[in-house]
């Protein structure tokens, strides 16, 4: 679901949106959404030890 049209969605419309299907979620770019592309395996695990890092941090 790309939604294309010559009006750009403002951030409130955007947020108003029916969830997408299945695992597909959406960004907003220059008005449009967008799906985002699913991290692969390395950038996901990546992500995770980052997060983890940040949060021990913030308990110490």
């Amino acid at each position: 679901m790309i939604l294309q049209g010559k009006n750009e969605l403002t951030v409130q419309e955007f947020l108003n949106l029916p969830t997408g299907e299945g695992d597909i979620t959406y960004e907003l770019v220059n008005g449009q959404a967008i799906p985002k592309i699913q991290a692969k395996f390395f950038h996901a695990k990546l992500t995770r030890v980052l997060l983890n890092l940040i949060e021990q941090s913030r308990v110490a």
